[in-house]
């Protein structure tokens, strides 16, 4: 996999041992792989989706996969190993589920500080239109991580946004899932491109999302979001 530019994991041999299957973090989501053990270019398999910790059936006709999304916990799903039309085999959380008012997911692309960057933007429940709502920043720890559209246990965007807030996340320089060269990008910059990063996100948000309130911004991060709280306060 040496012309390969995700981080993979985790693993799962094929039953026949001629192949490998992993996932790997892929532009906010969590795409599935399968390579030969000979070595070749990694096939896409699953992709649009956030989907871990696969499983191929002894058979070798399936995958057994753990799906979650911004709206959904973990929940197990089935595909053929083409990729196609994959089956949800639990529903643990329908009961819960069914009592909240959650939104999709909404994503877009700006400029940053040295190239495009892809950001996130949930609304709060029961949003209206026309009405305007404060802004939440959320910033991801690592600093070598990244936001997606993933049912976050930790730092939960559905949470944030409960009150009645907009909340925004900026995979900046720096985050994983991009490519190596942009995820190495942050080291010994700190302070430099992700801050730009975040700054132009703030702004590109507040220009281009009316029913965002413009004067009433917070920000909230932990690790090295934590840091750049700092360092935005600082600034």
């Amino acid at each position: 996999t040496a012309d390969f530019d995700f981080s993979a994991g985790p693993y799962g041999w094929a039953p026949d041992s001629r192949s490998l299957w992993f996932g790997a973090e892929d532009k906010g989501r969590h795409s599935i792989f399968r390579v030969p053990v000979s070595g070749k270019t990694p096939q896409k398999v699953i992709t649009g989706a956030f989907d871990s910790d696969m499983r191929v059936s002894p058979d070798g006709k399936s995958i057994i996969l753990a799906r979650q999304s911004i709206k959904s916990p973990v929940d197990l799903y089935r595909a053929p190993v083409n990729g196609k039309e994959a089956v949800r085999l639990t529903d643990i959380n329908a009961r819960v589920i069914s009592n909240l008012e959650m939104n999709d997911v909404e994503e877009f692309w700006y400029d940053g500080a040295a190239g495009k960057v892809h950001g996130m933007l949930v609304k709060p429940p029961f949003f209206e239109e026309g009405k305007k709502y404060p802004l939440i920043v959320l910033i991801h720890g690592g600093p070598q991580g990244s936001f997606g559209d993933d049912f976050h246990y930790r730092w939960n965007v559905q949470m944030f946004a409960s009150p009645g807030y907009v909340v925004a996340t900026f995979n900046f320089t720096g985050s994983t899932g991009y490519g190596q060269a942009f995820t190495d990008a942050i080291s010994g910059d700190w302070g430099g491109a992700p801050y730009v990063d975040i700054m132009n996100g703030v702004d590109f948000v507040t220009a281009n999302f009316p029913f965002v309130d413009g004067e009433r911004i917070a920000a909230a991060g932990a690790s090295y979001g934590g840091y750049m709280i700092d360092w935005i306060e600082g600034h």
